[in-house]
C-alpha cells in the first residue's frame, strides 16, 4: 500500500513539474508587439516601426511606444492564435481618439513578421478593423471582432480601422 501510494504521488509530482515548463516554453516563443498607425490618407506611403517585447504587460505599458504622446487610441489588438491566444500586435493611431467623427487608420502592408500570420483580432476605440488578405487595402477582406478570422485567416496583409 505505501509503494503503491508513493508512486502514486511520484507520478503526480512529475507531471505537474513538467506542466509549467511546457507552458513557459510556449510563453517564451511569443512575442508581443506594438505600432502606431498613420491616419489612412497617408498609410499608403507610411510604413509603421514595429517594436516587440517578452510580454503582453510590457506592450502594453509602451503603449503606442516611447515618443508617442500618451493621448494616443488604442485601435485593436491582433493575435496569432485563434481565440485570442497567442502572439500579439497592438495598434494605435498616431492621434486623436479613434475613429469617430469619420476619422481612418491604416497598415498597408504588414510588416515585423505580422504578414499571413493573424487568426483573431480585437477592435476598439469604436473603431471596426477591416482585414485584407493583399497589400495596400487589396483583395477579400473581412470587418470583425473576431475570434477566428474565416476567409482570411493567416492571410492578413494589411488593415483598415475606421
Amino acid at each position: 500500500m505505501k509503494r503503491f501510494l508513493l508512486t502514486g504521488l511520484l507520478a503526480i509530482s512529475m507531471s505537474a513539474a513538467t506542466v509549467p515548463a511546457a507552458a513557459g516554453a510556449a510563453a517564451a516563443t511569443e512575442r508581443h508587439c506594438v505600432a502606431v498607425l498613420a491616419p489612412a490618407a497617408t498609410a499608403a506611403t507610411a510604413t509603421p516601426d514595429v517594436v516587440c517585447y517578452s510580454t503582453f504587460a510590457a506592450a502594453s505599458r509602451a503603449g503606442g511606444g516611447p515618443n508617442v504622446a500618451t493621448s494616443t487610441p488604442l485601435l485593436g489588438i491582433e493575435y496569432t492564435g485563434s481565440g485570442y491566444t497567442g502572439s500579439t500586435l497592438s495598434l494605435y493611431g498616431s492621434s486623436g481618439t479613434g475613429c469617430s467623427g469619420g476619422m481612418t487608420y491604416g497598415f498597408s502592408s504588414l510588416g515585423g513578421g505580422w504578414n499571413d500570420t493573424i487568426s483573431s483580432a480585437k477592435s476598439y476605440s469604436n473603431c471596426v478593423g477591416r482585414h485584407y488578405d493583399n497589400s495596400g487595402f487589396g483583395g477579400i477582406y473581412v470587418d470583425c471582432w473576431c475570434s477566428s478570422m474565416g476567409s482570411v485567416d493567416n492571410r492578413t496583409s494589411s488593415i483598415l480601422f475606421w
